[in-house]
């Protein structure tokens, strides 16, 4: 079995990326996968709660500090086949995470020794969530419903597409370009109206534009909404991937949505375990409908939200 690498963003904190993530990873080791969980965030690793783990253990504290291998900071979960790296950095500065560390940590992730391994991404749009999604074979994105959401949702994709035409422009030796360009958007993408930074990119001349637009077609993102109250909001994930395809010229899939529920904010609160949650029928068709669109590159279609 080919080993997958899932990336589980969308910038905003709250919308349930380490629930989401921790519902997909414990679910695949319960169908017989050997997965291994990593928490991402590193300014605010919860992962190890979610996942009845006491803080304290390994981290990747031992990885960035103390220069142990990646491999040999993998804890036990309750769920067999289930390993988790903790986020928890202790002392250590997560903003501080230099380039070189990034890409040793990146080649550590591809060399572990499991079918799937799921990155649970922290809020925000810095460097290391950026590249570390980008990193995936499986790129999920994860919003509410709420304005706030799908607008940082916005944001993320922009700064996602910003940095993969940057690292595309470095790699075939158009670096001056590359400069010269993102020069015009001082604090990002978001600065300018995104349409004028793609025109900006058609300037290029056309070896570079090739360059830019078969990056561009290459890169696919799976959406999954979150919280759903109300079916009639589920439809949101189509309006997301027209928008998406539209105004950033994108590929993206809606998996599928969870609904509202109870137990997952028992889960939260540890009030509930993991393994509780996932007997929820509900919680657990969501689950398995999802990840096997996701697996398979599959689209829910509009006429399965009526």
């Amino acid at each position: 079995m080919k080993k997958e690498i899932w990336a589980i963003g969308g910038g905003k904190g709250g919308t349930g990326k380490s629930v989401i993530s921790a519902l997909f990873a414990a679910t695949a080791a319960k169908n017989g996968k050997k997965v291994i969980i990593i928490d991402g965030d590193l300014g605010g690793a919860n992962l190890h709660s979610l996942l009845g783990v006491s803080s304290g253990k390994s981290s990747l504290n031992e990885f960035f500090e103390k220069k142990i291998p990646l491999s040999e900071t993998l804890i036990e979960t309750v769920i067999p086949d289930l390993a988790l790296i903790s986020g928890d950095m202790m002392s250590y500065n997560p903003l501080s995470v230099k380039y070189i560390q990034r890409l040793k940590f990146y080649r550590h992730i591809k060399e572990l020794d499991a079918d799937l391994i799921i990155i649970d991404l922290g809020a925000g749009t810095a460097l290391n969530t950026i590249d570390s999604f980008l990193l995936a074979d499986k790129m999920v994105l994860v919003t509410t419903p709420e304005i706030t959401s799908i607008e940082n949702l916005y944001i993320f994709v922009k700064k996602i597409i910003v940095r993969k035409i940057k690292d595309m422009l470095d790699y075939e030796g158009f670096k001056e370009i590359d400069k010269s360009i993102l020069l015009d958007i001082p604090k990002g993408a978001e600065s300018i109206k995104f349409t004028e930074f793609l025109e900006k990119l058609k300037g290029l001349g056309k070896e570079q534009e090739k360059i830019v637009s078969q990056g561009l077609e290459s890169l696919t993102v799976n959406l999954v909404l979150n919280q759903i109250r109300e079916k009639k909001y589920a439809q949101y994930g189509i309006s997301l991937k027209s928008v998406l395809k539209r105004h950033f010229n994108i590929d993206a899939l809606f998996s599928g949505y969870f609904e509202y529920n109870e137990s997952i904010l028992k889960l939260v609160s540890g009030d509930s375990d993991i393994e509780t949650v996932m007997i929820d029928k509900k919680i657990s068709e969501s689950v398995n409908f999802i990840t096997k669109n996701i697996s398979s590159g599959s689209d829910v279609n509009f006429n399965e939200l009526k």
